[in-house]
């Protein structure tokens, strides 16, 4: 028996496009991006050229970067355009926080002060940041759920427990305040934070706007070091507010969000091998990162040198542990729900199917996983035999294939 029809799709096959001209704008920011680090460079080499480029020349990434925010905004909706918006903000606070740093040299002719007036408009980006990378890289349902939230409290509380055991409290000067100590350290403990979501995206999506999330993670990663080293030269009273390399590490961190706004997302499904892996990833980061902390607190507390903020900090940790796996069982138990539900509609469509004598067979890759009497009396085939076949493409009935 052979079918008396057979339909068949023609496939257009699309000429590929020569790819600068598909990364065209991606590689006209690079461009200027290199070639404005190197000029800023070669200015340190010299007194005036740096003082130039350090007060007026520090600010031009961050606001080539709110320029380019024009393209993807014009171009999304939604959630994705709430994203860029919330990352131009970003970038706008903290370009004005660097104009009133410069303000300090060029008008009142000293040092900006730490912590001082730029810190609150520095500060005040991150509240944006945050909620902007969650929109740019993460799914509707994992936004809705929060999960992403704690994830970013249980590195960033276990990564500030840390540095502040053992790098601000030690080393910080006597007379620094509380106040001084916090702010010192919010800022690696904060691009970390924004890391951790950046790579649990690109794990737990497996793919899904890769090239946006690399950009962005870059320029995260770029932060965690420029930040990290600042704060550590302030705690060790070492800090220098002149033009350096911190200051290239922060520029390319600019450049990279401008980067990122000329990036297109293309989401892509997750495939092949490795899917669980990079799931394992994205849900073991958290913990992994908040284990060493416990360890910590765990030997010290055996060894009789109990710390008041190592402890507290673990239990602090633990106790986010915990609302993480509290979320995760929510959020599986719910998805468990929506299966069972999905299979009684697809059990009673099945069973309408058969009613209605119509052959219906469900393929999952190259292997037949369902059929109904209707298919089995049309291919002469019994059930059993037809889902224990490697491929549908050996069904035979009457000497045909199919």
């Amino acid at each position: 028996m052979r079918p008396s029809n057979l339909a068949v799709t023609p496939v257009r096959v699309a000429r590929s496009r020569p790819l600068l001209g598909e990364h065209r704008r991606e590689f006209v920011v690079g461009v200027v991006a290199v070639a404005f680090l190197a000029a800023y460079a070669a200015c340190m080499l010299s007194e005036p050229a740096s003082y130039v480029a350090y007060n007026f020349g520090y600010q031009v990434p961050a606001m080539v970067g709110i320029a380019l925010a024009i393209i993807p905004v014009r171009h999304s909706r939604g959630r994705e355009r709430a994203g860029w918006l919330l990352l131009a903000v970003m970038l706008a606070m903290w370009n004005i926080a660097d104009w009133v740093f410069a303000g300090y040299t060029v008008f009142l002719d000293r040092d900006a002060p730490f912590p001082g007036l730029p810190d609150v408009f520095y500060l005040a980006g991150y509240v944006a940041f945050f909620p902007a990378v969650a929109c740019l890289l993460l799914p509707p349902r994992r936004l809705a759920r929060g999960a992403w939230m704690l994830d970013a409290l249980i590195v960033m509380a276990a990564a500030g427990v840390i540095s502040w055991v053992y790098l601000i409290e030690p080393a910080a000067a006597a007379n620094s305040s509380l106040r001084d100590k916090l702010v010192a350290l919010s800022y690696p403990v904060f691009d970390l934070g924004i890391l951790a979501i950046v790579v649990a995206a690109v794990y737990q999506e497996g793919g899904a706007h890769r090239e946006r999330a690399t950009v962005i993670g870059i320029a995260a990663t770029l932060l965690v070091f420029a930040d990290g080293a600042y704060t550590y030269s302030w705690a060790v009273a070492e800090l220098d507010n002149g033009a350096g390399l911190l200051d290239l590490l922060w520029l390319s961190g600019y450049w990279s969000f401008a980067l990122a706004m000329v990036t297109p997302g293309r989401p892509s499904a997750a495939q092949g091998r490795g899917v669980e892996f990079r799931g394992a990833v994205s849900f073991l980061l958290p913990y992994a990162v908040a284990f060493p902390l416990v360890v910590i607190a765990m030997v010290k507390a055996a060894g009789g040198d109990q710390s008041f903020v190592l402890t507290s900090g673990a239990i602090g940790v633990m106790a986010l542990v915990a609302l993480r796996q509290l979320a995760a069982f929510a959020s599986n138990r719910a998805l468990l729900g929506r299966l069972r539900q999905d299979k009684e509609d697809r059990d009673a469509l099945l069973r309408a199917q058969s009613d209605l004598g119509e052959a219906l067979l469900i393929v999952d890759g190259w292997r037949i996983v369902f059929a109904n009497d209707a298919a089995t009396q049309l291919l002469g085939m019994p059930v059993e035999e037809m889902l224990s076949l490697p491929s549908w493409a050996k069904v035979l009935s009457g000497g045909s294939r199919y």
